[in-house]
This record gives structure tokens, sequence and C-alpha cells, in this order.
């Protein structure tokens, strides 16, 4: 799609503003409107510049549509939006979010490994969300409401949740509106259904290349949080919010052609050996609140794969078709962009250094007695944020040939921030990812 063709969608659209919009360090996107008549060859060459940039980033940056994003959005008035990237004159910055995912899947393509990946994204629909800060003589209060709790008994709770249909699963209208709105932005959809808790649900995309697939759900969370606006709901992707029941998951499916004679090929069990070896260091970003942990302590994960599906494992591998590798561990509030640049990065560097694959399981690691865990050197997942924050002390590495260092310490700094932060305000977890 060239410049003359937008503006002809925008003539029959009668788009009057556009929003460029980019994600940030915390994976959330943002947005500048700006008059439609500066879509122009000039903006595509150098971008938007504004001082306000500048004061962001800390660098004369601008902002550059791809064109290929381009999008109405219904909730604003004649207004089309572009995902974008920051460029510095004519190139892309390297605090541009989407360069390191470039380049690793450039390093992939270039050892011979492409691949496809398939999120499957779980989310909470609340009602009534209200969090109070700590107070002098008061400790924290979250109240949290929802039709599908077991406390409102005339909406007909279910023992087992999974797979729920109308009326126990009562939001599904909502969850089926939010997909109707994900194929409006051009993504196609594999499932979606009633997940194993209380008002919790679970949409499976369709396969898509790496880059895509973090736009996927970068707009997914856009769009379901100014859905759940609209709708006096609340959409939230915190990890873990009801005790004793599952969290959200964020499930990342990488397939290709993996399999040689039944069995894994050599570069694909490098790949698989290198995010077993950096695992706890990937886990910042795939796993990044404080609740991250908690549901991870609830369910109980190891740093182990298997062929079959296993409870408690963090990699599943298939041998059906070309072959997938599943990777279990990530939760919902999972950087979208950050975190496969992390997983990726860390397939390339076992690839790259013959990380022997260990660490295989056939029964689930809860099943196992303490001697034959300790005997197969696998570890349980970390219970605390603060674990991971000391791991990437030590293996970052391999982060650095994609990953620039002031993205990387940037975000760094702000997780210990925010461990600090809930030491002394308990209720930050709710304030920040509820």
């Amino acid at each position: 799609m060239d410049l003359e063709d937008i503006k002809r969608r925008m003539d029959s659209d009668r788009i009057e503003y556009i929003s460029l919009q980019f994600p940030n360090i915390f994976g959330e996107i943002k947005e500048i409107f700006v008059n439609r008549n500066r879509i122009e060859a000039g903006i595509l060459d150098y971008g938007y510049f504004h001082r306000d940039l500048n004061s962001l980033f800390g660098e004369d940056v601008a902002l550059r549509p791809m064109l290929n994003t381009y999008q109405v959005l219904p909730w604003y008035a004649l207004t089309a939006r572009f995902m974008s990237r920051l460029v510095q004159g004519d190139r892309i910055s390297e605090i541009d979010m989407f360069l390191g995912l470039e380049k690793v899947v450039d390093r992939l393509r270039g050892i011979g490994i492409e691949m496809l990946v398939q999120p499957s994204v779980e989310f909470y629909v609340l009602e009534n969300v209200n969090v109070d800060r700590m107070m002098k003589d008061k400790g924290p209060v979250v109240n949290i409401d929802t039709k599908e709790g077991k406390w409102n008994t005339s909406f007909f709770p279910q023992k087992e949740n999974i797979f729920s249909s109308y009326p126990s699963d009562i939001y599904s209208g909502v969850r089926q509106q939010l997909v109707r709105d994900l194929r409006t932005f051009g993504y196609e959809t594999d499932a979606h259904y009633h997940s194993y808790s209380t008002s919790q649900h679970k949409i499976v995309f369709d396969h898509m290349d790496p880059i895509r697939a973090a736009q996927a759900i970068l707009d997914m969370k856009y769009i379901s949080r100014v859905m759940g606006n609209l709708s006096n709901l609340h959409i939230s992707y915190s990890p873990y919010l009801f005790t004793n029941q599952r969290g959200n998951t964020l499930e990342i499916k990488i397939s290709g052609d993996f399999i040689e004679n039944g069995e894994l090929k050599e570069k694909i069990r490098y790949f698989v050996a290198g995010i077993l070896e950096h695992m706890l260091s990937i886990m910042l970003f795939t796993n990044p609140s404080i609740a991250s942990y908690r549901r991870l302590q609830n369910e109980g994960m190891f740093r182990c794969y298997s062929y079959s599906s296993a409870m408690g494992v963090a990699i599943q591998i298939s041998k059906r078709d070309r072959g997938s590798i599943s990777l279990l561990f990530p939760d919902s509030s999972a950087h979208p962009i950050l975190s496969l640049v992390a997983i990726l990065g860390a397939g390339y560097d076992g690839v790259k250094n013959k990380t022997p694959l260990d660490y295989e399981v056939t029964t689930s690691p809860k099943m196992m007695s303490n001697r034959e865990i300790r005997e197969r050197k696998i570890t349980r997942l970390p219970d605390t944020l603060r674990e991971v924050l000391e791991a990437i002390d030590s293996d970052r590495s391999y982060l650095k040939e994609f990953m620039s260092t002031d993205i990387l310490n940037e975000y760094i700094d702000l997780k210990n921030q925010e461990f600090k932060e809930f030491m002394t305000n308990p209720t930050l977890e709710y304030e920040r990812y509820l």
C-alpha cells in the first residue's frame, strides 16, 4: 500500500485526524493526533517531529507511520491510526521497540530458522473495580466484583469453568465483540472460549510472523481496554487475581520446519536449549509483575520441557506436522515486544553456542521425588520478581546484540523501582496491572 492508496482510503473514510501510535517501555500504546494533511511524503521519510517527543525520549526522534497498519478507529470521530516507528533522520532509532525484534528475526533467518508465532492470551472481564491506597489505620482495600463470582450464586457458577457455555459464560458477548474488533484490525483468531478461572477468557490467534504477533498482542490490549471502558467493564491482564484459581497466561507457540526423521532438527534443539538456559532472565520480560510470581507459586512450574502434556513444565514440544514449541511460563502482563526479543534472542544464543538440550521430563515434575528432581537438575521457577532481577544482572549478554543498552537499562531500573515501591505499597500491583 503506497501513499496515494492511503490518501484515497482516507478520503473514502472521511478521515480528518491521524493517531500516530507507538509502544512505550511498559508495552503500552501511546498516541499523538495530527491533522491528516500531515500524511505527506516528508513524514514517510523523516517522520513527524515535535519538541514534546524529545522531552519524552531525551533524543531528537520523530514518528514515522507504517502504512500497512492503517486502521479507522471507531471510538474516535473521523480518526484513523498508524502504528509508528521511532526514527532519527532517515534511520530507525536504537530506542525503537520493534528494531530489536527485527534484528533477531533476521539473524535467525540468516542461520536457516524461520518461524510463525501463535499467541494465546487470557484476560479477566470484571465489574466494580476499586482500589484504595494504603491509609493510616487502614490496610489496603481492593474490591473486585464480577457476576460470575461464586458469591453471586444466581448467575449459575460452575465448579469447572473451562469451556463454560451461556448463561454460565456471562461475558461471552464481550469476548465475541473483541474477536470482531480484532478482525477489523486485520487479525484472525483460531479460537476463543471461557477459560479456567472466574470471568477468565482466552483468545487464540492465528499463526503469524513474530513482528505481527507482537503487534497483535499490543492491539488486543489496546482495543479491549477501550471496549471495556465503553461497556462499563474492566478488562484485566493481571496474572493472578482470584485465590486458588488459575491466573492469566500468555502461551507463545512457535512453529516452523522443525522436524526431521521424526525428531527435532539439531538447530532447533539448540534453540530450545538456549531458551531453557536463559529462562530466568527472559522472565523479566515475560513475567514482569509482582502478581506474575503469585501465579507461579499457586500453579507450580519447573524449568524443564516435555514432549507430552505434563503439568508443570515450562516448555512443551510437539512433533506433529512440522513441529512446534509452546512456551507455557509467560503471563498476560508480559511486554508484547521485549518478551519475543528475549525469547528469540536466547534461542539464537543457544544455536550460536550449540547449547546441549537438557531438562527433559516424561512425567509431571510435580509427581517426581526431590531426589529425582535434583538428579535431573530441574529447578522450580522463581517465587519473586527479585530473583529474576538478580538473574539478569549476570545473564544479559545475549540481549546486547538485539536490545539497546538504553532500553535494557531503563527497563531493569523501572522493575527495580517497582519492586521497592511494592514493599511499602502493597496495592501497587493492582494500581498498575489490574
